[in-house]
């Protein structure tokens, strides 16, 4: 039969609110989207099962939804439920079909590559299916089950399985899965049009709540919704494979984009919403100005909705300089995303600044989380942060470059060749479907296909002498990103990633006008630098607005494509 496995809920009767049981949970799932249950109640005796499956069928049935029963083929024969679903700690999965019958649903847990190619080895061509469809997680860290030694796999660990499976079987992902991060793990484990997840499960977003049937319109609207940062992510892949770019195209493109860009900006006035770190605000929000555009600086969760709704032309930039938690399993990420949610369901840009992630593990896992959880336009970081993703974080398991860059605290040491730090930086934009920008010797862009690949020379010293300057490219990315949408769509702008343009813009505007405060004669040292480097992202912005474009003229930048990146590969 071909069955919907698109919302998949698992009861769990220890967790359900005060007057309420699991057939209310369930009805009202039912009455509300849900198009698969599955029974688990670990502690149940068969008698009290049975019972509880006899009543939970007799709501399934006349709706045509599948009733699964997890582990127990005994009760799910006797009230001829639609399948069982087993773990893989439980009677393997070719007994349980010859058990119940080619006519019924047999689902199969899988945590890992090891799993699944056991589970698929068990489908012979030719042959009826013993395995219909998989469960596959647990995506993120859940309370409703001991994982025992099973780490959460993530979105990316999920989109490895799918990729892996090659849609042989059916599957549904399950562990943590919620109204915040649930289109995230549609549409980030997404392999291709064919090779997707035929559905979530979920446990207590449902089972636990006051309101069950609000709890699952909610979940079955996004389920089927389409976020407006996916509709983004396609028109940003499609221009990225323009037959007509070039290297040469992209680096006109962006000489001549860029000034339009920052003058945008000044015209717009974006507003920056900035959850930062404390040393940095004032700096943050001074640079901020300086560009025109309007910052505001709250942690306060009650207010992300109002900021997300100001204006059209807003954008989210998150810092996590300053963990807002102590609790290792934590970091603080609820506040972060807080704020993700309410910027990524209006389709408004967000910025990620992972500082410090490789000065400790909270920071590791706050941020693996965040980037699990939401989509980013821009994940922007020294080498040293960007080289810690790569190696801790991303589960690309790769050495690459450490003998090159690390992390002192939230500072970065050394320093990689140019070669490596692209391939880094392309292998990440790829991996979490983002613009990666690294800030180093030469600061690295590198748009979400991987395909285009800006290094940018410009800059002085004394950035790297001052307090902030890192965290501050960050508010001038955010302000980019809030208006680079506003471009002539049927200009030479349609064939470059607007995420990438915003991003290399800021980092052109930021790095130009250092090297331009640091020229100016009353610039002695760092201290003197900073006042005066604000005045000049000031006066470029000023230029700009009255259509003076002259300093683009100083942008010493270079475009990587495949050709170009073939040739510095193969210098030694």
């Amino acid at each position: 039969m071909a069955i919907d496995y698109s919302f998949y809920l698992v009861t769990d009767s220890g967790m359900l609110p005060e007057d309420t049981t699991v057939l209310s949970q369930v009805e009202a799932a039912l009455e509300n989207g849900a198009t698969v249950i599955q029974l688990r109640e670990k502690t149940a005796d068969t008698r009290e099962f049975v019972a509880l499956a006899r009543a939970v069928h007799a709501l399934t049935k006349p709706r045509g939804v599948p009733l699964i029963i997890n582990d127990r083929i005994d009760v799910a024969l006797a009230v001829d439920a639609e399948g069982v679903h087993v773990g893989q700690d439980d009677m393997p999965a070719a007994q349980v079909r010859a058990l119940i019958g080619p006519g019924k649903i047999v689902g199969v847990s899988v945590h890992d590559e090891h799993e699944l190619q056991g589970v698929l080895a068990l489908n012979l061509p030719g042959q009826p299916k013993v395995v219909d469809y998989i469960g596959i997680g647990a995506v993120y860290g859940t309370k409703t089950k001991d994982l025992k030694e099973k780490y959460p796999i993530g979105v990316y660990g999920l989109k490895r399985i799918l990729e892996l499976n090659n849609a042989q079987v059916e599957t549904v992902a399950i562990g943590g899965i919620n109204p915040t991060n649930v289109q995230k793990v549609i549409y980030g484990s997404r392999v291709s049009d064919s090779v997707k997840l035929d559905g979530v499960a979920v446990v207590s977003c449902v089972m636990a709540s006051k309101d069950a049937a609000t709890a699952s319109r909610i979940l079955s609207q996004l389920i089927k919704a389409t976020p407006p940062w996916v509709h983004l992510q396609q028109q940003q892949l499609a221009s990225n494979t323009a037959p007509a770019l070039s290297a040469a195209s992209i680096e006109q493109a962006i000489r001549e984009l860029a000034p339009q860009v920052v003058r945008a900006v000044t015209q717009r006035a974006p507003l920056v919403h900035h959850i930062t770190n404390n040393v940095v605000k004032n700096f943050s929000a001074n640079v901020t100005l300086a560009t025109g555009a309007s910052p505001v600086m709250s942690e306060c969760a009650g207010e992300f909705a109002d900021f997300s709704q100001i204006s059209a032309h807003a954008a989210l930039l998150i810092n996590t300089g300053m963990p807002f938690s102590q609790d290792p399993d934590d970091g603080g990420a609820d506040i972060y995303l807080g704020a993700t949610e309410e910027y990524n369901k209006r389709g408004l840009p967000i910025t990620l600044d992972p500082v410090g992630v490789g000065a400790s593990k909270l920071r590791q896992g706050l941020i693996k989380t965040l980037l699990e959880s939401a989509f980013f336009n821009v994940v922007k970081g020294n080498e040293g942060e960007i080289f810690t993703l790569h190696r801790k974080v991303s589960g690309l398991m790769t050495d690459e470059g450490a003998a090159e860059v690390s992390t002192k605290g939230v500072d970065s040491v050394g320093a990689a060749a140019l070669r490596t730090s692209i391939r880094v930086g392309r292998a990440l934009a790829r991996h979490y479907q983002t613009t990666l920008l690294m800030t180093g010797a030469e600061d690295v862009v590198s748009d979400q296909s991987g395909a285009w690949n800006v290094a940018v020379r410009n800059g002085h010293e004394y950035m790297a002498r001052i307090t902030g300057s890192g965290c501050s490219l960050g508010s001038v990315v955010s302000a980019c990103l809030a208006v680079v949408k506003d471009l002539d769509p049927t200009s030479v702008a349609a064939a470059v990633d607007p995420n990438f343009l915003a991003a290399t813009t800021a980092v052109l505007l930021y790095t130009i006008a250092g090297e331009r405060a640091a020229a100016r004669p009353e610039v002695r040292g760092p201290g003197t630098f900073l006042p005066t480097f604000v005045d000049e992202i000031y006066l470029i912005a000023e230029e700009t607005r009255k259509g003076d474009f002259s300093w683009i003229k100083n942008a010493k930048f270079r475009v990587f494509g495949t050709t170009e990146l073939d040739s510095l590969n193969s210098q030694s």
